[in-house]
């Protein structure tokens, strides 16, 4: 721009009075953007983006940082302790500052995965273990090209674990596909087959682990190590159903590549005995399926085919926001909240019954209900061709299976409430809009679910369980609590064989 870009540790953190949720003044955002650009290399920062503003301005906070930074591991699940040496590895990897490190991996001197994304840790081979999380686990990448794709010139990558060829093997023995989401900061498809294959290997008898096939999507950035040929989506674009960033002539939806992916496994007939396709995500990916499951295409061309012989169903884990079907809101009493010693306290949510309303008052009135949040304001094109009402209608009649994770309870980037205490962050959108929904993923789907019940009477094929871990996929795809609703239990595979 031929302006002078100020060096991140130059530039002044707003004052902590003013320090709230995600500032989206244009002079701010754009401070943000360019240290993005001048330290990081990215040039697709969408400034209008929650997620993207909340990151950024999180990255911040943490300037006092000083480098090198490094990966850092953990050798147990269960325990909050991180390792220099990642030769073993559960979940992923931290990056954080390694003259800080006696702060402890986790506190102010790191910034977890989305430390990866602007490229403290980039110099750096992502430790080979947290891929496979210490097993042999190696997802092949295939590419998806249907007519669909014509004009683009491009062509889709996934992953696939149970099948050498990816959607085109023919295979007798599938009995259940699940397709799984990755995160926001997500150039990692593969980790997350990985973490659903670790579960079926821990949830099925072994004669069972080849029943199942994984298929990871792989939505790449513009700036990820991806092929001319494969087709991108800005930044935090693809959940939302937005076009890709490239293709010529035409670009494509998110949601209309997982409608070509849901055909091709389905309808050509390669998997005979298939019985359950699950499309299932986590955090960014939980985003996209509760969006994808209300609006997809797809669910009805297949399911008008094949009626009951093939059951398609969803499960959305820990997103950050929900996307409502109208301009009502759970009513949400901070004072009430912080009674209980905590904003997001987890028995209090269980046991709340929420009322909605149309919020009052609220800086956000005029955003709050705007598409990724609601229903308003410019619909991705993908949106045009769907018949809104019909679509919710059917929606209740989907089997959808909702999983908070019950430490899930963390949202730094709120700190105007009062009763709010400083936690490790999690990139939890800290706007107004999503917080009109609820203080913390785990009370945003609580609400969101006793919306749904109240929106379609009871009469509905929802659910909603708790899972025992925080906002960390690895943990979340292999806790037992998960599995069932992912993966299924051996009788169900022993009922397939009869």
């Amino acid at each position: 721009t031929g302006h002078a870009v100020p060096h991140l540790d130059s530039v002044t953190e707003p004052s902590s009075t003013c320090w709230r949720t995600p500032m989206k003044s244009p002079t701010w955002v754009a401070v943000l953007a360019l240290i993005a650009r001048a330290e990081q290399g990215i040039q697709n920062i969408n400034p209008e983006g929650s997620d993207e503003v909340s990151f950024l301005q999180g990255r911040v906070e943490d300037r006092s940082a000083s480098r090198p930074f490094q990966y850092f591991c953990k050798r147990q699940a269960r325990a909050n302790i991180y390792h220099e040496d990642c030769s073993a590895c559960v979940g992923g990897p931290i990056c954080c500052d390694k003259t800080r490190a006696s702060h402890g991996p986790g506190g102010t001197v790191c910034n977890f995965g989305q430390a990866v994304s602007i490229g403290l840790c980039a110099g750096l081979a992502h430790p080979r273990a947290c891929w496979a999380n210490s097993k042999d686990c190696e997802a092949v990448k295939h590419h998806l090209e249907t007519p669909a794709f014509h004009g683009t010139g491009r062509v889709f990558p996934y992953w696939s674990l149970g099948s050498p060829k990816g959607l085109y093997d023919t295979d007798s023995g599938i009995n259940l596909a699940v397709i799984v989401l990755h995160g926001f900061h997500g150039n990692n498809g593969d980790q997350k087959a990985c973490y659903v294959m670790e579960g079926v290997e821990a949830q099925l008898r072994k004669e069972h682990h080849r029943r199942v096939l994984i298929l990871a999507p792989q939505f790449y950035y513009p700036t990820d190590n991806h092929t001319s040929k494969e087709l991108t989506w800005k930044r935090g674009g693809w959940l939302q159903g937005k076009q890709s960033h490239n293709g010529f002539p035409r670009s494509l939806s998110s949601f209309s590549v997982v409608d070509e992916l849901l055909k091709e496994l389905t309808l050509k007939g390669t998997f005979p005995n298939l019985r359950i396709v699950r499309v299932v995500g986590f955090s960014a990916g939980g985003q996209f399926v509760q969006k994808y499951a209300a609006f997809g295409k797809a669910y009805e061309q297949i399911t008008g085919i094949l009626g009951s012989s093939l059951s398609i169903e969803f499960v959305v884990g820990s997103p950050n926001t929900l996307t409502y079907f109208n301009s009502r809101r759970p009513v949400l009493d901070i004072v009430e909240v912080c009674k209980q010693g905590s904003y997001c306290n987890t028995a209090m949510i269980r046991g709340t019954k929420f009322e909605f309303q149309v919020p009052a008052n609220s800086p956000c009135n005029a955003s709050y209900n705007n598409w990724k949040y609601g229903l308003g304001g410019n619909l991705v094109p993908y949106l045009r061709s769907v018949d809104l009402n019909a679509s919710i209608k059917s929606f209740g009649n989907k089997k959808v299976t909702y999983l908070a994770g019950n430490l899930d309870t963390c949202n730094n980037h709120a700190t105007a409430l009062p009763c709010q205490k400083r936690c490790r962050g999690t990139g939890c959108d800290g706007s107004c809009e999503a917080n009109l929904q609820g203080f913390c993923r785990h009370m945003r789907l609580h609400s969101w679910f006793q919306y749904v019940d109240g929106f379609f009477e009871g009469r509905h094929r929802h659910a909603i369980h708790d899972v025992p871990v925080g906002h960390d996929a690895y943990q979340f795809w292999t806790n037992e609590a998960a599995r069932r609703h992912v993966i299924g239990e051996n009788s169900h595979f022993d009922d397939f064989i009869k």
